[in-house]
C-alpha cells in the first residue's frame, strides 16, 4: 500500500520548467554523437559480474531453445562503461571541454531499455548523443541517449541518463 501524498507538503517547483533556458554555445551539441568501442560480453565477466551482486545460478539465464546464456539486466551497466565513448569527447565549438571540473558532476538519471536480448559472446558498441541540454537553477543538464548494438548492428539495448553540472563545473 502506498502512503498518501500530502500535496500541501510537496514542493512542486522543482517540477517547473519554465526556468530553463540553452546558451546559445550549447546549440551546436545538441544531436551530436560520439562513437562506441567494441566490448566482447565474455561469460567468464559476466559469471564473475553475477557472483558479485549475488546471483550463484547462470542456468537461468541460460535460454533452453538456444543455449545461449543472456547478460543479467544489471550487467547493461557493464556494457555501458566499456563499450561507449566518454563525456570528455565533447567540446564547444571554440575547443574548450563541456566540463571543466568534474567534480562538480552529478549523475541524475539512467534507464534502460531492453530491445533484444544480450548474449554472452555477443561483440556491442555503444553510440553516445546529446539529447538535449539547458541551463537551470545554476547547473549544466545534459541528457543523453545511448544506442548499443550487436555485432550484427542490431540495436539491442537504448539507455537514456542524465547528468547535472554545478556552476563553476562548465
Amino acid at each position: 500500500m502506498c502512503p498518501k501524498l500530502d500535496s500541501d507538503k510537496v514542493n512542486f517547483e522543482v517540477l517547473d520548467m519554465s526556468e530553463k533556458h540553452t546558451p546559445p554555445k550549447y546549440l551546436e551539441l545538441i544531436g551530436m554523437k560520439v562513437p562506441g568501442i567494441p566490448y566482447k560480453i565474455e561469460a567468464e565477466r559476466m559469471i564473475i559480474f553475477n557472483e558479485s551482486i549475488g546471483v550463484k545460478n547462470l542456468e537461468e539465464f541460460k535460454e533452453p531453445e538456444t543455449g545461449k546464456t543472456r547478460i543479467h539486466p544489471a550487467f547493461a551497466n557493464v556494457i555501458m562503461r566499456y563499450s561507449k565513448g566518454s563525456i570528455r569527447d565533447f567540446n564547444l565549438k571554440d575547443g574548450s571541454p563541456l566540463i571543466k571540473v568534474f567534480g562538480f558532476l552529478l549523475h541524475t538519471s539512467q534507464a534502460y531499455e531492453f530491445v533484444k536480448p544480450v548474449y554472452a559472446g555477443d561483440k556491442v558498441t555503444t553510440e553516445m548523443v546529446i539529447d538535449e541540454i539547458y541551463e537551470k537553477r545554476n547547473r549544466l543538464w545534459i541528457f543523453f541517449k545511448y544506442t548499443t548494438r550487436n555485432q550484427d548492428d542490431e540495436v539491442v539495448i537504448i539507455t537514456r541518463a542524465s547528468i547535472a553540472i554545478g556552476k563553476g563545473g562548465y
